[in-house]
């Protein structure tokens, strides 16, 4: 969560929010950033956990299952192992079936793969390129939040 709203701050500051061509990446890597808020982002994340809650309780009395997947879960720097279990849980619950490891192409994973400039647009570099950023990861970044450099 911490990640997905820093990140939403560092794209609009930065303008972009995908790195699809080379001038998008070096407009990324040359901005200078400003502090990032950190009661806006508070508030944010106060306001995601609700929505959350509303949500799953309206999905829950409705009987409709829910699965939940984020972004960030399967861009972190989380051994192969990880994402496809993540992925695995995912086909699962789509497909109804038990998933099939050996069923996952190689190229699912790669396109996942962190270290794929087009697919993950902020990494540590960009968060360290924010004044405040271990403040806000300091005082926001928890178990519950998720964080910014772990």
């Amino acid at each position: 969560m911490l990640r997905r709203i820093a990140s939403d701050h560092i794209a609009h500051q930065a303008g972009v929010f995908h790195l699809w061509k080379d001038e998008d990446r070096v407009k990324r890597l040359k901005h200078h950033f400003q502090p990032l808020d950190i009661n806006v982002i508070r508030e944010q994340i106060v306001r995601e956990r609700e929505v959350i809650a509303t949500l799953e309780r309206r999905l829950d009395e409705a009987g409709v299952p829910c699965k939940w997947l984020w972004y960030e879960d399967l861009f972190r720097a989380d051994p192969d192992n990880l994402k496809r279990n993540t992925l695995g849980d995912v086909i699962a619950f789509i497909t109804g079936r038990p998933f099939v490891p050996a069923l996952l192409r190689p190229r699912a994973l790669t396109i996942i793969d962190p270290a794929n400039a087009q697919m993950n647009v902020n990494s540590g570099t960009t968060y360290e390129a924010v004044p405040n950023i271990h403040e806000i990861e300091n005082e926001l970044g928890c178990a519950e939040t998720g964080f910014l450099f772990r």
